[in-house]
């Protein structure tokens, strides 16, 4: 029997049946690659890869059977048995597929290299390509080596201790935060559970992670005990436990050792750069300690009532120890977040954070955070040279920070390529699945795409995830007014008024949309309310003129509300600033002097004066303005560099971003006196149901550009079109509303 068995796999060998089967392997691997490649280019269905894939794998035997039944003769195909024996030309046969099996194998292998470099560089994908944003993405896939740190329990006698347990835990995880071969759920997201009888395996399940660790501390005088448990969470097996009773002055090397013990247990293994921030403290007073954990506290509720307290903690910890880098960082970060929500203006943070910046990196050169928010100054102040280097490697020190992945991401979307953005917000979203602002971000730069459908799933998230915060449903608001749902933006916009009446945007916003509906009274009213709230916020103030925007002569008395804005203009908001300026460049149109207004832009921006000005990236609209302003005053030369500057920007983005044409490509067409874009951009606009469209109409309608298409059929039709929607929109609104419009209480 055995001498049965050589025989017949000598006979398969001489057959070149082995040579067949590893040819056809090599070959259909090969194959599936290609096709999965142009599939994915083609956009085509998934099903059309499993279909060959099956058809291969039935192919195979066929194959081998074939190569046992038949032999390739000089005289083609021929049954091997009526093939003579001494004139078989197997072994040749045999040694060309040996060198065709070589040649597939080297075009194989070549296929890998290229696939994990060229293939998969950097280069921003397709529109086609981009992820969708949903629960797939965001449950991003659970690897070995996560963990999530979840605040540790205070066990003093003291309740109002616990923020000390919250700056132990926080620092702990802020080392682990920094190896990159270790996933670390963002703070934001893990200490959600704070004060939470939760099982592990819940956390495990909704952080997405492998392990958790948790702890609790007591402190009684000079004394101090802290206990941590690292469990699995799947299986709440502890995969580690320690006890530390201590002095209190010894806090920070329990931080050390359980960061340590977490590493060990968890096997990660660590490079020099890696072991050296491990081992990095960011401070050693105890006291300084106690008020940088005492405004985390109020960063994490992230109000307009908790961020200046937050303040006054770090200043705290800054005057106890003044080589305390992260807190100079963080009192720079919490200005940011009172940036974000409106509590000072972009020029006030750029004033209150750019000295901070500058001392926590004179401290630590290479602190991320300090590094990520210097490099957004530095973008905004167009020092690109020193901007992306500085985010890049802040992003390679803190791969899992998911505030650092999220600058990166805002950089990169100025910087118009807003896929590349997407994939890092993508990351940001994986690394803090609780967190509001990441989900807000990744919200606003997916309607940036015109994805507003999903942007509007994000926004529902943010109102489950903080029931009691407004930014849910102003985000919502937005996404429902960009879409065409101008009733359900409204009500959307209420109940961010209703949870939060003290904040004066909200009120400004619903006064836009009430304008858009072409409900004037009832717009008056909010902006009223706005101005009740607080005069002075820049979004009252820009309420001031906002009727301004629709008439077709509007009075000196709004010329000096507008220059009055201008003068006090450190103060106020981009947005309040340019509504002052379209009213300051009617006026000089309709006048015929140009003087003011055009001061005032050399004031505000004086870079567009200067010949040698190359990129108008943040403003492009405004440089078109600009322009156009100069060339009516004798500026001519300059006048069309801007122009041009603004419409290569505008065009840029529009390819960028794969968006379809908007209102500000209408009017800059208009003002340059681009008739046939102009009509182009109006036909496409008929469809248009966005709120914000009719906003733009509205404001821009009495311009004397726009004034030159009013007896154009396809400019008459855009307008009939968005005021029989804004009609449909009011009859929504009054049956939503209980049969009446809604005014401020």
């Amino acid at each position: 029997m055995s001498g049965a068995n050589e025989s017949f796999f000598a006979e398969l060998k001489r057959r070149n049946v082995y040579r067949i089967a590893i040819a056809y392997v090599i070959a259909s691997w090969l194959f599936l690659q290609v096709l999965e490649l142009i599939v994915s280019l083609a956009g085509a269905p998934d099903w059309i890869g499993k279909l060959f894939l099956g058809l291969l794998f039935l192919g195979l035997p066929i194959a081998l059977v074939l190569a046992w039944v038949y032999e390739l003769t000089p005289e083609g195909i021929r049954r091997e048995k009526d093939v003579d024996r001494t004139a078989s030309i197997t072994p040749q046969t045999g040694s060309r597929l040996d060198k065709t099996i070589i040649g597939i194998f080297i075009i194989a292998v070549a296929w890998i290299v290229a696939d994990r470099t060229i293939l998969t560089s950097d280069a921003p994908p397709v529109a086609n390509e981009t992820p969708v944003v949903t629960d797939e993405i965001i449950a991003t896939e659970i690897i070995d080596k996560s963990i999530a740190v979840l605040p540790f329990m205070n066990m003093s006698e003291d309740a109002g201790a616990g923020h000390f347990s919250d700056g132990l835990a926080d620092t702990v995880l802020h080392k682990l935060a920094q190896i990159e071969s270790l996933r670390v759920v963002a703070r934001n997201s893990s200490f959600q559970f704070r004060g939470q009888n939760v099982d592990v395996r819940e956390v495990g399940e909704q952080l997405n992670v492998s392990n958790v660790l948790e702890g609790s501390v007591q402190a009684a005088g000079n004394k101090i005990r802290v206990t941590a448990q690292l469990i699995q969470a799947e299986t709440g097996y502890h995969l580690w436990s320690g006890n530390f009773d201590r002095e209190l002055n010894d806090v920070f090397a329990i931080q050390d050792e359980i960061a340590e013990e977490v590493v060990a247990a968890l096997q990660v293994s660590l490079g020099d750069d890696d072991a050296a921030r491990l081992a990095r403290r960011d401070t050693e007073n105890v006291d300084a300690f106690r008020a940088y954990s005492l405004a985390l506290r109020e960063i994490d509720e992230y109000s307009f009532e908790s961020l200046p307290r937050a303040i006054e903690h770090l200043q705290k910890a800054i005057s106890i120890d003044p080589g305390y880098a992260q807190a100079w960082a963080s009192k720079a970060l919490t200005y940011w977040h009172m940036m974000s929500i409106g509590i000072v203006t972009r020029d006030e943070f750029t004033g209150l954070a750019r000295p901070m910046l500058d001392k926590a990196l004179a401290l630590d050169p290479e602190l991320p955070l300090a590094m990520a928010l210097t490099a957004s100054l530095d973008h905004d102040e167009r020092k690109f040279d020193t901007a992306l280097p500085l985010i890049e490697r802040a992003a390679i020190l803190a791969p899992n920070d998911a505030i650092i992945l999220s600058i990166y991401a805002s950089i990169l979307r100025a910087e118009l390529q807003p896929f590349k953005a997407l994939d890092l917000m993508q990351k940001a979203l994986a690394l803090d699945p609780l967190s509001v602002p990441t989900h807000q971000g990744t919200a606003d730069l997916l309607a940036a795409l015109d994805r507003y459908d999903e942007a509007l799933e994000l926004s529902r998230r943010i109102q489950v995830l903080n029931p009691a915060a407004p930014a849910g449903w102003w985000s919502a608001s937005y996404m429902l007014a960009a879409s065409g749902e101008w009733a359900q933006a409204v009500m959307a916009m209420l109940e961010a008024h209703r949870i939060d009446p003290h904040d004066p945007i909200a009120p400004v916003d619903l006064a836009w949309d009430f304008l858009a509906l072409g409900l004037d009274d009832v717009a008056a009213a909010w902006m009223e309310k706005s101005r009740e709230i607080d005069p002075q916020h820049p979004a009252a103030l820009a309420a001031l003129l906002m009727p301004a925007q629709g008439d077709a002569e509007f009075d000196q008395a709004t010329v000096q509300i507008a220059r009055k804005l201008m003068i006090d203009g450190v103060a106020i908001s981009n947005g309040a600033r340019g509504l002052a300026y379209s009213v300051l460049e009617r006026d000089a149109f309709r006048t015929g002097y140009f003087d003011e207004y055009l001061a005032w832009i050399r004031h505000f921006n004086p870079e567009m004066f200067d010949p040698a000005i190359d990129n108008v990236d943040e403003y492009p609209v405004g440089a078109v303005h600009a322009g156009t302003a100069m060339l009516a005053a004798g500026l001519s030369e300059q006048g069309k560099k801007l122009i041009e500057l603004g419409l290569d920007r505008q065009r840029a983005r529009s390819n960028a971003f794969s968006v379809p044409p908007d209102y500000n490509d209408f009017e800059t067409a208009a003002q340059v006196g681009d008739r046939d874009r102009a009509l182009e951009v109006l036909a496409a606009l008929r469809d248009s149901t966005s709120l914000y469209t009719q906003n733009q109409h509205q404001s821009n309608r009495h311009t004397p550009w726009v004034r030159e298409y009013w007896e154009e059929p396809v400019y008459q039709e855009f307008e009939e079109a968005l005021q029989r929607h804004a009609a449909a929109q009011r009859e929504l609104l009054l049956e939503l509303n209980g049969g009446a419009y809604p005014l401020p209480e």
